[in-house]
């Protein structure tokens, strides 16, 4: 293994659950995989909830970055989206630049620790896009890894991009997305309430999107061979040659067992809100979905699953929704009892656990796509990192270049 394998990575996610666990599976991968050091960050709190995770092997830096949110007019410790109402998550969202001078003076520290040698790369948070300017400013190869998948994050951002959506009435006509194929109509039904609602830009969407566009890689955490459509979307938009695709995320402790449920055997169909994260766990266990989407882009991938891979079936859309118990048991009924619709279901299912499994299959000189693309991705933050030893020039050197998208599959 090159000397370089041993370089540090920096890691940062947003500060919740389900951005926090693919980002420690992902840290985990590159640690025992690829022999990289990793530094993660995050606030105070999350990283005291943290230190139990990470396994007695494990030499992960986890580094405190200050955040005060009774400052930002969040309640006090705030510091994860579990304990917020959504006001407050968008809150939370929105004050993400604040973390930006606390960032930097710790890439600073991490670089000066090193004698003047910056980390291989900067692996930020789609919420975090404005991190970007802070690696560029040492020279630091930088990446957004989303912990959501292509299709509903294609969506998320042509239609916050798109914006206003007038319509309010669930049984007009479906509409266009821009980016999209042109025979591709996109249910009206399933856009959130509060998108509809709205009638201007969403000021903060459209500059986290902006900030996208400086990034030098974004890493998706799907499978490319069931999620094409919305990284065909990304690879337009961005006007990149590659996407790769990441997969699931690693389970933190004092969360429930899912992965352990959903591998049983006797499990017949998983009721779930159509979280990536929990996408993922399903379908790599083969199991169909009953999908009732609660908010963010958890309405479009429960779109993709019903309509472009067939493993799942609508309950219901949101929270404040009224569902008769005779409705979920029919549905229940659909998948599990025998049904043409149900064997189908399951039959779609097990193809794409398959099709996870071989992503991530790396034996006897076979290598399949999700490890292709972390050896491509990490190629080319070496490369960077290469160029910027050679130029000798450490902090304050702007570099710059085409982004280039990848992802990884984790197991």
């Amino acid at each position: 293994m090159p000397p370089e394998r041993k370089q540090n990575i920096v890691m940062f996610p947003f500060m919740a659950q389900g951005h926090i666990i693919p980002f420690l599976g992902l840290a985990l991968k590159l640690e025992k995989e690829r022999g990289f050091k990793i530094t993660f960050i995050n606030t105070p709190l999350n990283i005291k909830r943290l230190q139990p995770s990470i396994p007695p092997n494990s030499s992960i830096r986890l580094l405190e970055i200050p955040f005060n949110s009774s400052h930002l007019g969040l309640p006090p410790n705030a510091e994860n989206t579990e304990t917020l109402a959504l006001d407050l998550m968008l809150r939370l969202i929105e004050s993400s630049p604040s973390l930006k001078p606390a960032f930097e003076e710790l890439i600073c520290t991490l670089v000066n620790e090193q004698n003047g040698q910056p980390p291989l790369c900067i692996i930020s948070d789609m919420f975090f896009g404005w991190s970007a300017e802070v690696a560029h400013k040492f020279g630091v190869f930088h990446a957004i890894f989303n912990a959501g998948g292509g299709y509903g994050m294609a969506v998320f951002h042509t239609t916050w991009l798109n914006l206003p959506h007038k319509t309010t009435d669930a049984n007009s006509n479906d509409f266009p997305l821009p980016g999209f194929p042109k025979n591709y109509r996109f249910k009206s039904q399933n856009l959130p309430g509060h998108q509809k609602a709205i009638t201007g830009p969403w000021y903060f969407g459209l500059e986290m999107f902006q900030e996208w566009l400086e990034t030098d890689a974004m890493l998706f955490n799907t499978v490319e061979e069931i999620d094409r459509i919305g990284l065909t979307y990304f690879r337009q938009q961005f006007s990149c040659h590659r996407v790769r695709e990441s997969g699931r995320g690693l389970l933190v402790q004092e969360w429930g067992p899912q992965m352990e449920i959903l591998s049983h055997a006797s499990i017949g169909a998983f009721l779930s809100h159509c979280g990536w994260n929990s996408v993922n766990e399903a379908l790599s266990n083969g199991v169909p979905i009953l999908s009732w989407p609660m908010g963010a882009e958890q309405p479009f991938n429960a779109t993709m699953l019903e309509e472009e891979i067939g493993v799942a079936v609508g309950v219901a859309n949101g929270s404040d929704c009224e569902v008769r118990h005779e409705d979920l048991v029919r549905k229940i009924e659909l998948v599990m009892n025998g049904t043409e619709k149900g064997k189908d279901m399951k039959r779609k299912a097990c193809e794409a656990k398959e099709l996870i499994k071989s992503a991530s299959k790396d034996k006897k000189g076979l290598k399949g796509s999700s490890v292709k693309a972390v050896d491509e991705f990490l190629d080319a933050a070496l490369q960077s990192w290469n160029r910027l030893q050679r130029s000798q020039e450490m902090l304050c050197t702007l570099i710059h270049r085409k982004p280039l998208f990848k992802a990884l599959q984790l197991t």
